[in-house]
């Protein structure tokens, strides 16, 4: 490359008001990805019934799920088909998002590596600029956050409950360890415990919530006694999965019959978060904080940039319409994921 050349890309790669345009224009196109991405799926889909798009999507039943008597099989025949139709529909467009979220990824370390360069405090550069790193990974959380919740919203608890069971089947199958099967059934007690919860720290279950705790208690109680016994090397877990997702299928065809328990304390209730969900709300929240802080202690250290000059970078019309759009569309698809259909 000519020093002709040379001179120019280094100018704009060390005027920090370039790297503001640069990582937020970035940032507005992953929002807006994320945006369109939220309004397609929930755009003519609601709760059990597939969309225009889901529809290219679907497949064959599974011939033993048909030929079956027992209830589970029953319950993946009717469900599983819609599920995995929903849920192909959505890789497919999470993977632009992430996409996305990976070239935002790289325009925040881009304004990283353009405020380190002009960054006089070396005591506070360290910390800093580690932080600034760690906050541009947001873009890539939020989006593996997305994707878990944007199914929870829209997939009904059968579609969810057909997917995750025929995930502990087939690794129960592939791999016949105790440890596997109870992480996978762990994963769809929470998804079934989750139904009725009216808020996140609600534990005293209201009508409905306790009418279907009752339908889950074989369940429940199934997978409490295997959890807490070795059963050791010789016992067969697809066996035993397969005996206990039967017991899931029943209740959502079961009657509850006889006398409601009057309260909760005659009713089982495990805990709902899995190890995987606190895992992720932990990182999440770990990194805003340190990016929070490391971008403090950068703005608040002895360096030659003019903030005021530099905020007022990013002032373009480009940058307005991109700003306003994303803040539009972020409301718009809140109210959307709000009046969909039941799940």
């Amino acid at each position: 490359m000519s020093p002709v050349a040379v001179g120019p890309a280094l100018s704009f790669f060390r005027d920090p008001s370039n790297a503001i345009n640069v990582s937020m224009i970035l940032l507005s196109l992953w929002a807006l990805t994320v945006y369109a991405v939220v309004m397609i799926t929930f755009a003519g889909s609601a709760g059990r019934v597939l969309g225009r798009l889901e529809r290219r999507f679907l497949s064959e039943v599974p011939e033993t799920s048909r030929a079956s008597s027992r209830p589970w099989p029953i319950f993946v025949s009717r469900h599983l088909v819609a599920a995995r139709a929903a849920a192909a529909l959505q890789r497919r467009m999470l993977a632009v998002v992430w996409v996305c979220a990976a070239l935002a990824t790289a325009g925040d370390v881009f304004l990283a590596v353009s405020l380190f360069s002009l960054t006089r405090n070396i005591g506070a550069v360290p910390f800093a600029m580690f932080s600034l790193l760690l906050a541009a990974c947001l873009p890539l959380l939020a989006t593996l956050r997305l994707a878990r919740w944007l199914w929870r919203g829209r997939a009904s608890l059968e579609w969810q409950i057909a997917l995750l069971g025929e995930r502990l089947m087939r690794d129960t199958k592939a791999s016949n360890q105790q440890s596997i099967a109870a992480q996978r059934s762990a994963d769809v007690e929470s998804v079934l415990v989750r139904r009725f919860r009216s808020s996140k720290l609600a534990r005293q279950p209201v009508a409905e919530h306790r009418v279907w705790l009752v339908r889950l208690q074989p369940a429940i109680n199934d997978r409490a006694a295997m959890v807490v016994q070795d059963h050791g090397l010789s016992f067969d877990w697809h066996v035993w999965s397969t005996r206990w997702l039967d017991l899931v299928a029943s209740a959502f065809t079961t009657a509850t019959h006889g006398r409601m328990p009057p309260d909760s304390d005659t009713l089982l209730v495990p805990d709902h978060r899995t190890t995987e969900q606190i895992g992720l709300r932990i990182a999440n929240w770990s990194v805003l904080g340190l990016g929070v802080l490391g971008m403090t202690l950068l703005l608040l250290a002895d360096h030659p940039v003019d903030l005021q000059s530099l905020w007022s970078g990013w002032d373009t019309a480009t940058g307005r319409v991109a700003t306003l759009v994303t803040a539009a569309g972020g409301v718009v698809a809140l109210i959307s994921v709000g009046r969909s259909g039941s799940r």
